[in-house]
């Protein structure tokens, strides 16, 4: 698995589409939009921050294509995904008398991914898009699947619509400029991956651990290409979180109960990466006590988070009474009851309801700064 180019196919009830993962991958845009039968004229949507790095050389990219493009730029952080900034894009592409034939691009990490493709699933009832993750979370989780939305002030991603690209496009020169603890938080999704499959992938990440903090080129590339791959597979088969006794799709939301919840906390400035690494560890508290998952496998995932510099306690404390509110208006709460997915085995996800808050508040209580 060390080819310099990546090419897997999404293929889901819906929609079938390509992801590109090489180093120039945006210069096979124009082929992509070629094979869906779509004008080649595009409107970007680009975190500013990337823009600014790697805008001359994009610009070159699809003026080499034939591609003409109009601009927009968002903030990268979550308060872009929010009512305002997607009104701010709505009014741009109007003013950009953007066509239903003409494909939205998203080119950034994964709020722009997210706000992108919701914008693009509610312009004229929905137009193309393509996806161009310049960050590593981007690339092994928000860019696949088709989830978009935005935020609001009671939750995360609480309005959204499931709006699949018509490819990916994960372009390794872009994420170069990456910065070292943004590509580190990335990991956690990784570490989810590997506990949500039934692969030996977990133990491939501890044995790559420093080329993955390093960014060996050839490991990159595959440590992205399994993850895509794992990601394709649980979408494929529920592609709308619609399984109802089998979690399904819901397993890709191991960590994310928690994880949510402290991410929309200000004061604790976490990247989503970095709180979905806490909403691991207390998930696995949780499945350890209440589904007998086993110890030593309990201790080797969080040996890798250990080893991959994820935080094992949140940066300052936090209220727990806070945390299970945030908690309730998670999408996975079903007759007001809080539902966790946790593991049994590693592979074997399950529902568990958090009736008994008892496991929750010990499992908090460990990844609180005040219980070391």
């Amino acid at each position: 698995m060390s080819d310099a180019t990546q090419l897997i196919e999404i293929d889901t009830p819906t929609r079938r589409y390509p992801v590109h993962i090489e180093a120039g991958a945006m210069r096979t845009l124009a082929k992509c939009l070629d094979a869906a039968g779509l004008r080649r004229r595009v409107h970007l949507i680009a975190d500013p921050r990337v823009w600014a790095i790697h805008g001359d050389e994009v610009t070159h990219a699809l003026r080499n294509q034939n591609v003409r493009f109009t601009l927009s730029t968002i903030a990268g952080g979550e308060e872009s995904k929010s009512l305002p900034g997607l009104s701010s894009l709505l009014h741009d592409l109007a003013g950009a008398e953007h066509q239903r034939n003409d494909p939205i691009v998203a080119l950034g990490g994964g709020v722009t991914s997210d706000l992108a493709g919701f914008v693009a699933a509610i312009w004229l009832r929905g137009v193309p898009w393509v996806c161009c993750p310049t960050s590593l979370e981007a690339a092994i989780d928000a860019g696949i699947g088709g989830k978009t939305g935005i935020n609001l002030p009671e939750g995360k991603n609480l309005v959204g619509a499931f709006h699949h690209p018509i490819a990916v496009l994960i372009d390794l020169s872009l994420m170069a400029t990456l910065p070292q603890r943004d590509h580190v938080a990335a990991l956690a999704e990784s570490v989810k991956h590997a506990i949500v499959s039934k692969s030996e992938f977990l133990a491939w990440q501890h044995d790559r651990a420093d080329a993955i903090l390093n960014r060996d080129p050839d490991v990159l590339r595959n440590l992205i290409a399994t993850n895509v791959r794992i990601k394709a597979d649980i979408v494929s088969a529920d592609e709308r979180e619609r399984a109802t006794d089998d979690v399904g799709r819901a397993a890709l939301n191991l960590g994310h109960t928690v994880g949510h919840a402290l991410e929309a906390i200000p004061d604790l400035h976490l990247r989503h990466g970095e709180a979905v690494a806490l909403g691991l560890r207390a998930a696995l508290s949780i499945a350890e006590s209440e589904l007998q998952f086993p110890q030593r496998e309990r201790a080797a995932v969080t040996a890798l988070l250990d080893r991959f510099g994820l935080p094992t306690v949140a940066p300052m404390p936090f209220d727990p009474a806070e945390i299970l509110n945030r908690m309730r208006m998670d999408k996975k709460v079903r007759e007001d009851r809080v539902r966790f997915v946790l593991p049994r085995r590693m592979g074997q996800l399950e529902w568990w309801i958090a009736d008994n808050t008892a496991p929750v508040m010990r499992a908090l209580a460990e990844i609180s700064p005040t219980a070391r």
